[in-house]
């Protein structure tokens, strides 16, 4: 499955400049992030859900996913949305610090959906 970033209006794709700074503060989970991400291209959406790619629960209308990695020390989570030619579209990255997951940053995961949702069609 192919992935892609999602860019704001300036043309900056936040989740790499997550990444930057997660890698900024442990190179190893940088690196260990990006392992998982080229794993990612080899599985289909079915082989993936379930396993490593799980829908959100609750309303969720633009059928955001959490695209779930442990790294070596943190558990990375990337808010993502698939459209119909299975390119898995990543929208926004946290580094989860306890079990829930802030409103706040699925409402973010949301906003960039909707912003997604004018230029593609979701699966």
């Amino acid at each position: 499955m192919e992935y892609s970033f999602f860019k704001n209006e300036a043309g900056r794709a936040s989740v790499l400049d997550e990444l930057k700074s997660i890698t900024a503060d442990d190179n190893d989970s940088g690196k260990s992030y990006w392992l998982h991400l080229d794993r990612v291209r080899k599985y289909t959406f079915l082989q993936l859900r379930g396993k490593l790619l799980r829908k959100l629960q609750g309303r969720n209308p633009y059928k955001v996913h959490e695209l779930r990695f442990s790294l070596p020390s943190k558990i990375a989570r990337t808010f993502c949305v698939i459209d119909r030619s299975s390119v898995l579209w990543l929208l926004h990255l946290v580094i989860k610090k306890r079990e829930e997951t802030k409103r706040s940053d699925i409402e973010l995961a949301e906003q960039r959906a909707k912003v997604l949702n004018q230029q593609i069609h979701y699966l």
